[in-house]
Order: C-alpha cells, then structure tokens, then sequence
C-alpha cells in the first residue's frame, strides 16, 4: 500500500499520502528488453508476496473475482463505435463474440487456487520508490486466481517474448512460494484471464480515445 503519513479522523476526515513520484508506465516503453524484464520481474515478485499471504476468506468481506460478459459486451459496443467513425477499424467484435461463445468464457471456473488479489495492477497502477514496488488503486480488490493479476500486468506489454517470459517466470515464482497449481491449471487460468483482461484493456482504451485522452495514431 502507498505509505500513510498521517490521518485526520475528525471532520474533515483526510490522509496525507507519500507521493511515488511517476508510474512505471512512464518509462517502460522505452526500456530495452533485458531490462523490461528485470523490471516485471520486480512486480512478479511483489505480486507473488500478495498472493501467498496466509488469509482467512471466510473472515473477508470481498467478493470472489469470476468472469462475465461485461467486459466483451462494452468492447463490442466500442469497437462498433470505433467503425462507425473510422473506416480503418476493424470489426473485432465478431471475433471478440465467437471466441467467448467458444471458450465459454462466462461459466469459466478457475482451477488453480484462490487468493488475495490486486484487481488493477497494470503498470499506470505500479511504482518504484524507496527501491520497492509499490501499488496504487485498491478499489478491484478481491479473491481470485493469482493469474488475474497477472494477466491486467500484460495488458501494458506488447512484445510477444516479454509476454512468453512472464507467463513463466511467475510459474516458477508460485512454485517457489508453495502455491500448488499444475501446469495445466496454471495454462488455463492465465489463457481464459488473458482474452477476459485484452477484452477490458480494449474497451478502456477505446473509451480513452473517445474522451481524447489517446490519439489516434496510438488507438489505430
């Protein structure tokens, strides 16, 4: 959590915060490969200290992370949108409709083990201060596969080789950490996480453009 300076209870209740400085975002597109890895390294390990903390579910009042239609049925809406006003869009949302149709995504139950997650940790949501990996944006918090978090950390990487890295060094992390999952169970979580997580990403980032937040160089 991002360090507590001091808290004021009486009215008006306020919390004077410590100020990391700038998202890893900011940098991380430009760094090479061998340090975009050293740098999700860093995270994975952060991450995989959140998830194999001894909690007792049953005493949380969180809800439990599953898949739904919400995300593909606002990227559909977008990507239509997108078309309607660019004729270079493409229309994913036919490919967005089959493949959670296919994998049926909505009904998709988690194989691996449940744990406490972040919700929203990509990399506008990751900083580096005081030589520690520090998380912003609590509000997604929930129980649910340690693959969820994992996934929205992709959703800021585009190079298929970092993709590839990721996927097993974090295995490698829960192994490490004694977090029972199989290879089987550890592939389907990330992959049915991963369509559910680039859906939202998609439709975030559509939305962002729309409000004139992104170019659209960097949408197209």
């Amino acid at each position: 959590f991002t360090k507590l300076v001091k808290w004021w209870e009486s009215n008006p209740q306020a919390i004077l915060m410590v100020d990391l400085g700038s998202p890893l975002k900011d940098d991380f597109m430009e760094l090479p490969l061998h340090s975009k890895k050293k740098s999700i390294v860093s995270i994975l390990q952060r991450l995989s200290y959140l998830h194999s903390l001894k909690i007792d579910q049953t005493a949380l009042t969180l809800d439990t992370h599953s898949i739904t239609y919400e995300w593909s049925e606002w990227a559909i809406k977008q990507l239509k949108l997108l078309k309607a006003r660019h004729v270079w869009a493409s229309d994913w949302s036919k490919l967005i409709e089959y493949a959670y149709q296919k994998l049926k995504l909505g009904e998709y139950k988690v194989k691996g083990p449940l744990t406490l997650t972040h919700g929203d940790p990509h990399l506008e949501n990751v900083f580096g201060y005081d030589n520690e990996i520090w998380f912003i944006d609590w509000e997604w918090v929930a129980i649910g596969s340690p693959l969820r978090d994992i996934t929205i950390l992709l959703q800021d990487v585009y190079d298929e080789e970092l993709v590839q890295y990721t996927y097993r060094a974090y295995k490698e992390l829960l192994d490490s950490k004694k977090i029972s999952i199989s290879n089987d169970a550890y592939r389907r979580d990330f992959h049915h996480l991963y369509v559910d997580h680039t859906t939202m990403m998609l439709a975030w980032e559509i939305d962002k453009y729309f409000q004139g937040y992104t170019s659209e160089a960097r949408i197209k």
